[in-house]
């Protein structure tokens, strides 16, 4: 964050924690149902499907559109336990004629994320510890990429990788990886993790399930239980 020295608007301006917490207006921390209409009207073409978990439970929603048997747009929103959306992911096809060159890519991403952290090759970071401050340090590592190797899964039909696990110190990560030939982005994947949320989320329902377990523990103890002897 820029020291508060100049005038106060200006200053906010520059830097602002959260420059943007959404992909082409889809958010986070707001209630997926509350999306499903806007997120139809990102792309009239999407086809709209829900997400399930192995129990037949509603997870998200995922838009796509097909063009010649492959995704050339793809979005993946995610809730939480709440309803709440944890995380937003779109995945965009460029046809040759409508590709741009990275710098243009990183310009327009800068633009409307802030100050990026370059952290891993060819892929853009813009990493919040759980605070809200922007991590502007030029490292491998930061309050969301740690040193240990996190895992992701494909989720849906849209080519959107999600991690599977959460870092405490994260508040919230936004990435960006763009893929082409030489400095022309053929395609690229923009992702907003909530992971403040999720990580408390799934903490929560832990902690629960560990109180839940130790009542039951508490209650057969007090039944003194005697053995058959």
């Amino acid at each position: 964050m820029r020291t508060f020295l100049a005038v106060a608007c200006c200053a906010a301006l520059a830097q602002p924690a959260f420059a943007a917490t959404d992909i082409s207006g889809i958010k986070t921390g707001v209630s997926l149902a509350s999306q499903r209409a806007l997120i139809a009207k990102v792309n009239p073409k999407y086809q709209l499907t829900n997400i399930t978990d192995l129990s037949g439970k509603v997870v998200g929603l995922q838009a796509v559109v097909n063009t010649g048997g492959t995704v050339s747009d793809g979005m993946l929103v995610l809730q939480d336990s709440t309803g709440t959306v944890w995380f937003v992911g779109r995945k965009q096809a460029l046809a040759e004629g409508s590709r741009m060159t990275t710098d243009v890519l990183l310009k327009s991403l800068s633009e409307k994320y802030g100050t990026l952290n370059r952290a891993v090759p060819n892929t853009y970071l813009w990493q919040f510890d759980r605070s809200g401050k922007l991590h502007l340090d030029n490292k491998p590592t930061g309050p969301c990429v740690t040193r240990q190797q996190i895992d992701y899964d494909w989720v849906g039909n849209t080519g959107i990788l999600v991690p599977r696990q959460f870092v405490a110190s994260c508040g919230m990560m936004i990435s960006a990886t763009p893929l082409g030939t030489g400095d022309m982005v053929d395609s690229f994947t923009v992702t907003i993790l909530d992971s403040k949320r999720i990580f408390d989320d799934l903490n929560g329902k832990a902690q629960d399930a560990a109180t839940q377990k130790q009542k039951a523990l508490d209650a057969e103890k007090a039944k003194n239980n005697k053995p058959v002897l």
